[in-house]
């Protein structure tokens, strides 16, 4: 995630005729309000809801979820498209380098 800031951060810094913007930059994410909320008591339901079989792997890796691995969230489509940008680290990403794999 470091290396899709820093690379965002780029973009704006030397895009012509952009400025006293604000963009919410961070990782591209489905999770709604609703996911956030469930959370707080369920946060193993959350990701098996987008990520089937996650759970799972995440806790033979010793991962434990808390809320802290949901929050913030923010939307990101107007960095999208202001800069033109996509980050490619994502959760996605993180759980195929544990061997998780899409069914």
């Amino acid at each position: 995630m470091p290396r899709d800031i820093a690379r965002a951060n780029l973009i704006a810094a030397t895009k012509p005729g952009l400025a006293y913007e604000v963009l919410n930059l961070g990782p591209e994410t489905p999770l709604t309000q609703e996911d956030i909320q469930q959370a707080v008591t369920d946060p193993d339901a959350v990701v098996e809801k987008y990520w089937p079989g996650a759970a799972d792997v995440l806790k033979a890796h010793g991962v434990k979820l808390t809320l802290d691995d949901f929050w913030p969230v923010t939307r990101i489509d107007r960095a999208k498209r202001v800069l033109d940008w996509r980050p490619e680290t994502t959760f996605e990403t993180y759980l195929e380098s544990l061997g998780w794999r899409r069914a």
